[in-house]
């Protein structure tokens, strides 16, 4: 019952994630999920996160988000930009 209600809260109320590693956990396995299914919501959600130290390291950052309907907003400077 608690899972079907975050689900519930998910579709309906973007999410603004900060100081949140974000990895694989439970968490993002409910907004994988609610993303991957046929009724995704039309909203996005957003994530302030450091950038990574390398460039390579973004793109499969960002793709696994994306899976999960959460953008990043990267912030600070490697040197690589």
């Amino acid at each position: 019952p608690q899972r079907n209600a975050f689900e519930q809260i998910v579709r309906s109320t973007p999410f603004l994630f900060l100081g949140c590693s974000l990895g694989k956990d439970r968490t993002l396995d409910v907004f994988y999920d609610v993303y991957s299914s046929a009724t995704a919501p039309n909203h996005r959600n957003y994530a302030i996160l450091p950038r990574p130290a390398e460039s390579a390291m973004g793109a499969p950052r960002e793709n696994f988000l994306a899976a999960r309907g959460v953008f990043p907003i990267w912030y600070g400077d490697h040197g690589d930009a």
